[in-house]
């Protein structure tokens, strides 16, 4: 099993598409954050709550509130483990390597 360390970059697949993540300095692997979203997140200016209130309700796409997930930085299992994307299929590397 390859040892990966803080910052090392790792290419996965979902539903066929490719997204960059990365390990952090935990060695927890994450989508970038998009720094606007982490402000606004962190001085309590962005409702998650009602965020997922209005995707149930349609307000946005399910693509939309993917996007919105990753780019506040969800670690890879805990994204996979959102009962709003069960049904992506995401093929990771790091996941996989056992298998090789």
């Amino acid at each position: 099993m390859k040892n990966y360390k803080s910052g090392d970059k790792i290419t996965i697949l979902i539903n066929g598409q490719s997204y960059e993540t990365y390990i952090d300095e935990h060695g927890v692997q994450r989508f970038p954050t998009n720094t606007v979203l982490d402000y606004l997140f962190n001085v309590g200016r962005l409702d998650l709550n009602q965020l997922c209130i209005d995707y149930q309700n349609g307000k946005f796409d399910k693509d939309d509130y993917m996007k919105l997930n990753m780019d506040l930085g969800y670690s890879i299992c805990g994204f996979a483990d959102l009962s709003s994307f069960e049904d992506y299929e995401i093929i990771n590397p790091v996941w996989n390597e056992d298998d090789a």
